[in-house]
């Protein structure tokens, strides 16, 4: 569409600024631009009602994510890393029905993932806990929209006898998620299945909502 091609030619002219930006300089204030551009409330209908919207949607995230991790390993600000984080996770989000359509949108997913997995590096090895706690936070939600939606679902590691071990009919992009997020961030992936699926890493009782699921006798 006429908007993805303005997008992405946007995108291409103002990354380069990304590692001078400054949130007090009005006239670099790169990410409220973005923002005003990707996240705007016509969007996610403009792309879902194309024809080709999916193409279009890949060709932006994929450009926004190579835009912004260049920022990233570029030295862009702190203060515009941390806007980074929510810029790429919304319009993932807000555009994942059409993303969803993609043939390829395993590895649209996982651009995103290691975009995610570098925010929280570049806190980590900057020492800015904030930074750290947006990106981990960002995650957690980006994976249980993923999980709810049963887009995603939970692999534990090859080996472990566990339940949710793959097989073959698990798509390689589950495995690849959370492998790449023990790379990362160890021993992340076991606390957060934890906390969203214990029925299936923990013995407990199952929970009413659970039960409730199930056939009547």
């Amino acid at each position: 569409s006429a908007w993805s091609k303005v997008a992405i030619a946007f995108l291409g002219h103002v990354g380069p600024s990304l590692a001078r930006a400054q949130s007090e300089d009005p006239e670099l204030q790169v990410i409220p631009l973005l923002r005003q551009t990707l996240l705007n409330v016509r969007v996610p209908t403009l792309l879902a009602g194309a024809e080709r919207g999916p193409h279009w949607a890949r060709l932006v995230i994929e450009k926004l994510v190579s835009t912004l991790t260049n920022g990233v390993n570029s030295g862009a600000p702190l203060a515009v890393v941390r806007e980074a984080v929510a810029l790429v996770a919304k319009f993932f989000l807000q555009n994942l029905h059409t993303l969803q359509r993609h043939q390829q949108f395993g590895q649209l997913w996982l651009m995103v993932l290691r975009l995610m997995l570098l925010f929280e590096k570049r806190g980590k090895d900057d020492r800015d806990a904030e930074l750290e706690e947006i990106a981990r936070e960002t995650l957690k939600n980006l994976l249980q929209v993923l999980l709810s939606m049963k887009v995603l679902g939970f692999v534990a590691k090859k080996g472990s006898g566990s339940a949710a071990e793959p097989t073959g009919d698990t798509p390689v992009w589950w495995q690849m998620t959370w492998d790449c997020i023990e790379v990362f961030l160890p021993g992340f992936g076991d606390e957060f299945s934890k906390s969203t699926v214990p029925e299936k890493r923990i013995q407990a009782p199952e929970p009413p909502a659970v039960l409730a699921d199930a056939p009547d006798p």
